[in-house]
């Protein structure tokens, strides 16, 4: 993976940032300019959308401590390359519903950096930004946040968790204590199976605070207004229809500090229906041989408590979308800034870096992610060399593996193959690639023909599947990508030495005796110096070699 390290270093410096809070963590206002920025750097692959209002401002004059605003617009960064056509499968990850969760859009904000900055030099983001709808939120919350950032001047934060609506809210605690201020609790305000089942509080002071009714508080609706524009419903209304096995969408609502994947049910202790796809997603999303963050995984009722009217059991719910909830390790829900980058806090390696594998895997499979589950991972997908002249071939070699940590639907792999530009989905043709197809794990490969390739920058995209179909249809995995650059070709090269002007005043002779050696054949690189050897001008110039 390419990390742009100045960025890196950009979002984890406290001394350059111009509005922060403890140690470096980023204001709602400075992360807005982050998203302003990003859409500065790339305006083809980016554009910030309004969906909405924060309560306080959709209900201005009302919010009045810790001192009087008046509330913020609700910003997602969508990221597509706009020149390539959809319709496109829909990733949707967001972070801060609860505000107090301080790390969550600090990650947020790094998958998009990482996604823009790596662009033009890792094929996996190259094609995930072509060919997918992103959807990257960092901050669901901005009132709730405004008020965390405000306890102790911005070095002692207030463990403030709902948003920013005080109805009803008199008599809670100010300042905030952890289980005592007013608000609600958008992630128990979503519409479906609000306040059914013991998941959530009525009393407005309280942590869980559903709210008035389903639905009631702007942001959670501003985020279900908007996916239910990008994705359509899949899923029938009883609660035991599964969503087709070809249903699209996934969707990722960042939480801390638990260190677990979460994935439907949270209103019932009942699986739901996609639940052996799901539940190996989010195996995937776990497994550190898989690039995964190596935390536990379950249902969110059977790892933490019940939980009506959240926000992946609408999105599941409602629309059949796989649906997950990570919440991050970090040990605090105010862990210290150099956590989010480097080993501390719990995490071996930092929050981001832990999480970025499992963040890429679910955008990798949001076109159909119950049934891309069923097949293997394409890693170390490689072209060797990586840039060659016109005509001259490349190897590319890959491994296609199912033997990943709780893999529930592993078995021998059944085939690969490799497309040049065009993936499957887009028409593309693909090309077997060469393997010995009897085991979960198989090293594939394949000689790449540039001979009709146009110079410049290729897409290599490679795929593996299963012995095995499921329901009807080839069981085929992720796909992973390289690059290889095609240069001008030998016999171009060539064939420019021989135009006329070059040659003019030198021996015919030598011309001559250089196009018949071009006629023999293509010029290969490995018969360099053994073609043509010709004098002119008193100095050796030795061609390209060719084959009979």
């Amino acid at each position: 993976m390419e990390i742009d390290e100045n960025s890196s270093r950009n979002l984890s410096d406290p001394q350059i940032l111009r509005d922060t809070f403890y140690g470096g963590y980023k204001s709602v206002e400075e992360i807005y300019a982050f998203l302003d920025q990003k859409v500065a750097q790339f305006p083809n692959l980016v554009e910030k959308i309004d969906i909405g209002d924060s309560w306080c401002k959709a209900n201005p004059g009302s919010c009045v401590l810790p001192s009087p605003w008046n509330g913020y617009d609700l910003f997602v960064l969508h990221i597509t390359n706009r020149n390539i056509p959809g319709p496109k499968p829909v990733f949707w990850a967001d972070g801060d519903i609860h505000a107090r969760e301080i790390a969550t859009p600090e990650v947020v904000m790094r998958m998009i950096d990482y996604l823009l900055n790596n662009y033009d030099t890792n094929a996996d983001v190259r094609w995930l930004v072509d060919y997918h709808d992103i959807w990257l939120m960092p901050e669901v919350n901005p009132d709730g946040h405004h008020i965390v950032e405000a306890g102790g001047g911005g070095n002692s934060p207030y463990y403030y968790r709902k948003n920013g609506d005080n109805v009803g809210g008199g008599g809670c605690s100010w300042p905030p204590t952890a289980f005592d201020h007013f608000g609600v609790d958008n992630n128990r305000n979503f519409p479906f199976k609000w306040g059914c089942c013991g998941g959530s509080s009525g009393f407005v002071c309280d942590q869980t605070y559903r709210g008035t009714s389903a639905g009631s508080d702007p942001e959670d609706m501003a985020i279900v207004n908007k996916i239910r524009a990008l994705v359509p419903d899949q899923r029938g209304p009883g609660d035991t229809d599964p969503a087709p096995i070809t249903a699209t969408g996934v969707y990722q609502n960042i939480h801390t500090n638990a260190a677990v994947n979460l994935f439907t049910w949270g209103w019932t202790s009942t699986q739901m229906p996609n639940y052996a796809e799901t539940r190996n997603i989010a195996a995937h999303m776990a497994a550190p041989n898989a690039g995964g963050n190596g935390y536990p995984y379950g249902s969110i009722i059977e790892e933490l408590y019940p939980v009506d009217g959240g926000s992946i059991d609408w999105a599941y719910g409602e629309l059949g979308m796989a649906a997950f909830s990570t919440e991050l390790g970090g040990q605090d829900f105010l862990p210290s800034y150099s956590c989010i980058d480097n080993p501390g806090c719990g995490s071996s390696q930092g929050l981001w870096p832990e999480n970025r594998g499992m963040l890429l895997y679910l955008a990798k499979i949001a076109r159909t992610p119950y049934l891309t589950s069923h097949g293997p991972d394409a890693n170390t997908v490689v072209t060797n060399p990586p840039s060659v002249p016109q005509g001259v071939p490349s190897q590319l070699t890959a491994s296609i593996n199912f033997a990943w940590s709780n893999n529930a639907f592993s078995q021998n792999v059944g085939a690969a193959e490799y497309y040049i530009d065009t993936p499957p989905w887009a028409g593309g043709t693909a090309i077997p690639m060469n393997g010995t197809f009897n085991s979960p794990t198989v090293a594939v490969n394949a000689t790449i023909n540039t001979a009709s390739l146009s110079v410049g920058r290729h897409v290599i995209f490679v795929r593996g599947r299963g012995v095995s179909d499921f329901q009807g249809f080839q069981t085929w995995g992720p796909i992973s990508a390289a690059f290889l650059d095609v240069t001008g070709g030998t016999e171009n090269l060539l064939k420019r030495s021989l135009t006329p002007d070059s040659w003019r005043g030198r021996d015919i002779r030598h011309r001559d005796a250089a196009d018949r050696c071009l006629r023999r054949g293509r010029p290969q690189l490995r018969h360099l110096q053994r073609c043509l050897h010709v004098r002119w001008g008193g100095h050796l110039w030795r061609g390209y070699g060719c084959q009979r």
